[in-house]
């Protein structure tokens, strides 16, 4: 997916206001109903997302604040700032960055419009604990969790319970102005609570189901004393809990899903047809659960697919979701590499089966890698090499001086020339290979 050609497409001004056409949420403001534009976003695609909204609106936008990564260019340009915030655990920049936000939001008023844009990452880089716990508390907690193996949505759980800004709380700051968020989705069914932990969004849980979440993976003795106090406190009622739907601030909020996993595949399947493969089948949302089982369920699907392809019949398999992986070492990895490895060993041996599991924002865990490729050869040799975006793991690992051109695969752009796509070396008799290096 491109951010900035999908928020093109959502947004547009003409000479009598603004409108947005989203599939389920259109909207037109014209601009005599409107007072001021504020923009403020957060995601590892909210840079491309908010040039776009800037070339869009252009003088229009009042002032502009958003979270983007720290590989991002601009710190202000125009009357936006951009602030570098921390992915996939916030940081200092996350603070600030939520802070700023908080801000601009309760600055706007009855008559000014707020465009929200967010993208996968805006959890972690916007973050702002309540005041009884601190960044360090809640960074520990949401590391236990990611390592837990806790899902999105379990995660984004206490995520809302522990900010200020989440679980609708956004939506609260803004209040009386007007929001439209836009939203590219990272999450299967786009669920809107879970989508950036839901900014803007009504929170069907409570203080109760982020305490059974911590409970369910067995990490709620672990979990800093002063989260474990916040939510029981908050379970007491001595805190008032997120925002429902039936919440006065969300009438005048627009959520609206411009993109997602789905719009990712079905990108993937338009450019397999024009590249002359005809033979295509979507699984959307079937990449769920933890990595490694999902790999041998997705194994299966191959090879149930390549015995009614035509022997020589070029085929394509695409399935799209969000794993998990339950960490029990230390170092760098992530889930798609860890799930193209496991199903290197189901389809060992397998004659013409390959894949490549990669994320679609370019970045697989804690790591410089989009994710992973694997063949029918790769268990049969000892060593191997793996097709990597990103940069080389910051380890000594011997690399090529020239890449193999045996494989060639686009993410949604023309395939860059090395050393943008670099080869890594690595050790592939052991499946284990990311959940050790995590």
């Amino acid at each position: 997916m491109e951010p900035s050609a999908l928020v093109a497409r959502a947004l547009s001004v003409d000479t009598g206001g603004i409108m947005l056409e989203a599939l389920a949420t259109p909207a037109y403001l014209p601009w005599s109903r409107i007072g001021s534009i504020y923009l403020v976003g957060a995601g590892k695609g909210c840079e491309a997302m908010a040039q776009s909204a800037r070339s869009i609106l252009s003088h229009r936008i009042r002032a502009g604040c958003l979270a983007v990564p720290h590989a991002a260019s601009p710190v202000t340009s125009g009357r936006c700032r951009f602030i570098p915030a921390g992915h996939p655990f916030a940081d200092e920049g996350s603070r600030i960055a939520a802070v700023a936000i908080k801000d601009l939001l309760e600055a706007a008023g009855p008559n000014d419009l707020v465009i929200s844009l967010l993208s996968g990452g805006a959890s972690a880089m916007v973050s702002l604990p309540p005041a009884d716990v601190t960044p360090e508390d809640k960074q520990v907690t949401i590391s236990l969790l990611l390592q837990s193996g806790a899902s999105i949505a379990e995660i984004n759980t206490v995520r809302r319970h522990l900010s200020r800004l989440k679980g609708g709380k956004a939506a609260e700051a803004a209040f009386p102005a007007r929001v439209w968020n836009l939203i590219l989705s990272d999450v299967p069914g786009d669920d809107l609570a879970t989508i950036g932990s839901g900014l803007f969004a009504p929170d069907p849980t409570t203080y109760v189901d982020a305490i059974r979440v911590l409970a369910r993976h067995r990490i709620g003795h672990a979990v800093p004393s002063a989260v474990r106090s916040h939510l029981e406190q908050g379970a007491a009622g001595r805190h008032p809990d997120t925002p429902t739907v039936e919440d006065v601030v969300f009438q005048r909020t627009v959520n609206a899903i411009i993109g997602s996993n789905e719009t990712a595949l079905e990108g993937i399947r338009t450019e397999a047809v024009h590249e002359g493969i005809r033979r295509v089948r979507l699984l959307p949302g079937f990449l769920t659960g933890e990595a490694r089982e999902c790999a041998v369920r997705f194994a299966r699907e191959m090879k149930a697919f390549a015995s009614t392809t035509p022997e020589g019949t070029p085929a394509l398999l695409i399935a799209g979701g969000e794993t998990t992986v339950t960490v029990s070492g230390k170092g760098i990895g992530g889930r798609n590499q860890e799930l193209a490895l496991a199903c290197a060993s189901e389809i060992d041996g397998e004659s013409g089966l390959f894949i490549l599991a990669a994320g679609s924002d370019g970045v697989d865990g804690v790591s410089d890698a989009a994710g992973a490729y694997a063949d029918h050869t790769t268990r049969a040799r000892e060593w191997r090499w793996i097709f990597v975006c990103g940069a080389i793991w910051k380890e000594t690992i011997p690399t090529p001086t020239s890449p193999p051109s045996e494989i060639s695969f686009t993410l949604g752009q023309p395939a860059p020339t090395w050393p943008t796509w670099l080869w890594v070396w690595c050790f592939a008799e052991r499946p284990t290979y990311c959940k050790e290096r995590r």
